[in-house]
């Protein structure tokens, strides 16, 4: 029997619930039950997502609340016990089975082992998970007391959606994912200005000057000091020379990413110490979570030296490398790993930290959080020795972003005019010559890994294009918040007026 005949056949349903609980926990193909295509779990996942969302729901929050909803599933399905499994659920095609007559009573059980999961799950998301547990529990009371008893009525696939998986995307939403993203948009992944002007940006444009004799001393074009070399027992004056020199490559760019990417996301979890950065699988495994040739190994060994031992002195933030770093040999019993833990200047959270230094525009201005883009600058087909002086020239325009702030929150872009772009990309060491074929790159975007990254909103304004909306939006807020700030600084010098 089928529900198009207007009858139910619970042993029916419970195989299709149970092919289905099986392939959004494998995140595996769900063939809807209407005659259309195939669909895979994650699109319909995210489906789902958007119609609990809304109109307004963006990319980023269907992924993470498609992500978040498959994983209660598979925690739902592990769940469940061998003992409230019926064998003929699980049996291989052939194997001997009993009368579907016989099998109804397994199946009505089934049902209610698999509901009374559900409301359990439920009740653990939150406040609307509890609500939507008590209803499924007052509405099972309902059917029951009048003989209507449905047991499958939250697990049919319907028009590529099952009720529980509605009423599961609905509170997961709401008591978890929305208050994680709105947590997570005031803390983007981020390093603070201090930290990219000072360091960062002079090793990249190889405006720091690396010391040539053996005093150490790491100085800037006008001979400042910036710092000072510090060697371990590994490392060598050239090795963190030519580490240092390498602060400007592709390699490079993707380390730094990597790491302020996953402790980020460590911090937002709640991780007790997010600083532990580790890739498994030894120097092999760093490189293939970079996406780099295994021919850079030594390139970015020698980077890893040069981020421990130059322990930097520049103003806001000093005292210390830009990480530590171990390695642990594979083994029969275990793999290798690379770890990185990495100094306060590139934890979540360095900036409030530097609240201590007080309030003066100095200050502010250093303690400025640089978002971290999620994805890579189109190179435009550059050549390889242009492409890091690209992703160089990507982290200059954030910079000059985040320090025009206020143009983008009142303007929606900020100035830079075609001079200004040629004095960015010297800067960072790309020709002048191929300046506006990178643009047009990074206008047009060229990827999944390398989508739009700016887009004009007049002829000299730029705002960063969509895919970059987050980060976008962070650097908004920033520059309305400066504006306030200042207002409320304003306000408060404003002597009382005195009534006479």
């Amino acid at each position: 029997m089928s529900e198009a005949d207007g009858t139910r056949d619970p042993v029916t349903d419970a195989l299709r619930a149970w092919a289905l609980l099986e392939m959004v926990a494998a995140g595996d193909i769900i063939e809807s039950r209407d005659g259309s295509s195939a669909e895979a779990a994650f699109p319909l996942l995210r489906d789902i997502a958007g119609s609990v969302i809304g109109k307004s729901a963006t990319d980023e929050q269907r992924d993470e609340l498609a992500k978040v909803t498959m994983q209660r599933v598979r925690d739902l399905k592990r769940a469940l016990t061998a003992s409230s499994v019926p064998e003929w659920l699980t049996a291989n095609p052939g194997t001997d089975e009993p009368p579907a007559k016989d099998r109804e009573p397994e199946a009505r059980q089934f049902a209610t082992v698999l509901t009374s999961n559900l409301i359990s799950v439920l009740d653990k998301t939150g406040k609307t998970g509890s609500q939507h547990a008590e209803r499924i529990r007052q509405k099972d009371a309902v059917l029951a007391a009048s003989s209507a008893a449905d047991p499958w009525r939250l697990w049919r696939l319907k028009e590529r959606s099952a009720s529980f998986l509605k009423l599961m995307s609905h509170a997961l939403w709401t008591d978890e994912v929305e208050p994680m993203l709105i947590r997570t948009a005031r803390r983007r992944p981020a390093i603070v200005r201090a930290v990219v002007a000072d360091r960062l940006l002079p090793a990249m444009t190889r405006q720091a000057m690396l010391p040539e004799l053996d005093d150490g001393v790491v100085r800037d074009v006008r001979g400042h000091v910036l710092g000072r070399i510090a060697l371990t027992t590994e490392a060598t004056i050239e090795v963190v020379r030519r580490g240092a020199h390498a602060l400007g490559t592709v390699p490079a760019h993707r380390l730094i990413r990597a790491l302020i990417h996953r402790s980020h996301d460590a911090w937002n979890r709640g991780v007790q110490d997010p600083r532990k950065v580790v890739f498994e699988g030894g120097w092999a495994g760093l490189l293939d979570a970079l996406a780099v040739s295994q021919k850079n190994h030594d390139i970015i060994k020698a980077i890893a030296h040069a981020g421990q031992c130059i322990v930097w002195e520049t103003p806001h933030a000093n005292g210390e490398g830009l990480w530590l770093w171990s390695e642990r040999r594979g083994t029969k019993r275990a793999s290798g790993e690379v770890a990185f833990v990495l100094g306060d200047a590139l934890t979540p959270g360095y900036a409030d930290a530097m609240t201590r230094a007080g309030d003066s525009l100095p200050a502010r201005i250093a303690r400025r959080l640089v978002p971290e883009l999620r994805y890579e600058p189109p190179m435009g087909g550059a050549r390889t020795n242009d492409q890091g002086p690209i992703w160089t020239l990507q982290r200059l325009m954030l910079l000059h972003m985040v320090d025009h702030a206020e143009q983008l929150a009142a303007n929606g872009g900020v100035v830079i005019t075609p001079q200004r772009w040629v004095e960015l990309a010297q800067q960072a060491g790309v020709s002048p010559r191929i300046v506006n074929r990178t643009l047009d790159a990074w206008i047009a975007g060229e990827s999944e890994t390398a989508p739009p990254l700016v887009k004009r909103v007049d002829p000299d304004a730029w705002t960063l294009a969509d895919h970059h909306a987050p980060e976008r939006d962070f650097i908004t807020a920033g520059g309305a918040e400066r504006v306030e700030g200042r207002r409320r600084r304003a306000n408060g010098k404003r002597k009382p007026r005195v009534h006479k």
